[in-house]
């Protein structure tokens, strides 16, 4: 009954439905940088340790930076010396057994408080991996309106003052037109009394459509100079800014490559299908902002082309959109299909790093930087 439901609604709103506005982009933008390879780091990964993170952060002690990489099966954080790539220090949980099994994600407000979760639950511990107090996340007395913590390199948590930031994706059907005037998209939770509450919401392009469950991603990264969030939303070629107090501001900041991202047409829950529709989607992806450099890096994902979803070849090729510190677009690079993984990316005084797998030694995590260049 409710699939019969869902593919009627899905019927009228599709019949109804107009063509999408197209990508337009101001008349003002003038191609002045882009990205060129550099040097390469390597860091050097243990024999229970994959490459693939889903929890990368840089992390600065006094003159010292460290690349903290989380090992989401062991529970194993590694601090890699950016300068000293053979130093790791690591930080391993002792009641690891007593609270949780996997470690979905991390975020290091110092090297004495460190959140890691766990579904939805979070907890603090010091650097000495003694776990000193854990937060509950879900509303035992309304089940009705949870959201699921993400945190990580892509949505990475911030404290500020007594409370934390989390990012989090609504628990509810996908499939229904509805699940996008979610206004969970925000957990706001007091570090000291434990209580929580949601806010922030999908932009007005996600409304009255249906766009699946890969396509419902967002990404964000965090300005320490104007206390800024800064929102990358999967099928906007906006840019959302936000302080989640009483400023919420859009940038365009889309792709010369493609227009718009299209909803789906059929309804299906058939993963084949969704996955295939996703990849025929121009999307966007992360943003990182440099705050040596004053920009923002925001991820674009072309779609892929026709002969490579009929083969399998599941991987969109990526391009890097620059905009200066007024979220002006001053660039944007295309990366080669296949090098990179965008997800593993940090940026330091050298510029953005993204990570590179290394086809001849799979212990091996490799960092290549990418320069910000002149294009004059």
């Amino acid at each position: 009954m409710r699939i019969i439901l869902y593919t009627f609604l899905a019927t009228i709103l599709f019949s109804c439905q107009k063509d999408k506005p197209k990508n337009t982009i101001p008349s003002q933008f003038t191609e002045q940088v882009f990205l060129l390879e550099d040097k390469v780091i390597n860091f050097q990964l243990d024999s229970l340790t994959p490459f693939g993170s889903q929890s990368l952060q840089l992390l600065l002690e006094g003159d010292t930076s460290y690349l903290a990489y989380l090992n989401e099966q062991t529970g194993i954080i590694y601090l890699y010396n950016i300068e000293n790539p053979k130093s790791v220090k690591q930080i391993a949980f002792l009641e690891k057994e007593k609270y949780f099994s996997k470690i979905h994600g991390m975020y290091i407000h110092s090297l004495d408080s460190i959140f890691i979760h766990n579904g939805y639950r979070l907890f603090l511990a010091n650097g000495k991996g003694h776990i000193i107090r854990n937060y509950s996340l879900i509303d035992k007395s309304a089940y009705s309106v949870s959201s699921n913590p993400s945190i990580g390199t892509l949505t990475p948590a911030k404290l500020i003052g007594d409370t934390l930031y989390i990012s989090a994706m609504p628990d509810k059907d996908f499939y229904n037109p509805k699940y996008f005037e979610s206004e969970e998209l925000k957990i706001l939770l007091n570090v000291k009394d434990g209580r929580f509450r949601y806010t922030f919401s999908y932009p007005n392009s996600y409304q009255g459509y249906i766009w699946g469950t890969n396509l419902a991603y967002f990404f964000h990264t965090y300005n320490e100079n104007t206390n800024n969030f800064v929102y990358s939303f999967s099928i906007d070629e906006k840019i959302y800014v936000t302080n989640h107090k009483n400023s919420l501001k859009s940038f365009y900041a889309g792709s010369k490559s493609f227009t718009n991202s299209m909803p789906m047409t059929t309804l299906t829950k058939d993963f084949q299908e969704q996955f295939e529709y996703y990849l025929s989607q121009p999307s966007y992806f992360a943003i990182y902002y440099d705050k040596y450099r004053k920009l923002y890096y925001r991820i674009a994902h072309h779609p892929a082309k026709e002969e490579d979803i009929i083969s399998k070849s599941y991987i969109k090729q990526a391009s890097i959109i620059i905009l200066d510190s007024s979220f002006n677009k001053i660039g944007e690079t295309l990366l080669p299909k296949y090098d990179f993984t965008e997800t593993m990316c940090f940026i330091n005084k050298d510029g953005l790093y993204i990570a590179k797998p290394n086809k001849n030694d799979e212990n091996t995590l490799s960092f290549v930087l990418l320069k910000v260049v002149n294009k004059n």
